[in-house]
């Protein structure tokens, strides 16, 4: 859902983050609550609502967001998963997108 090619160079990796997603909330209705409570406890936040990109410790950290349907022949689970993975350094430049308290 939110992809970014990450095999560009540093300064395209950064323009892309915050062209497609700088001021961008989370808003995919979530399937099981323990992924929300989960995530609510890892970060402080509501996974409804939650930055797709922030900065904290020099890093510029998008939201990895993963929903799975398996069909009924496999199994028929779902699945999800919602975490920060940090995408690129990005010094001390780049404060706008520092969560706000």
């Amino acid at each position: 859902m939110y992809t970014i090619d990450i095999s560009n160079s540093k300064v395209k990796i950064i323009h892309s983050l915050t062209a497609k997603y700088e001021g961008e909330n989370h808003q995919t209705p979530v399937w099981f609550k323990k992924t929300a409570e989960k995530f609510k406890k890892q970060y402080g936040f509501e996974l409804i609502g939650a930055p797709i990109i922030f900065k904290a410790d020099g890093m510029i950290w998008k939201l990895s967001f993963i929903q799975s349907n398996y069909p009924a022949h496999l199994g028929g689970r779902k699945w999800e998963k919602a975490e920060y993975l940090p995408i690129i350094g990005c010094g001390k430049f780049f404060d706008r997108l520092k969560l706000k308290s």
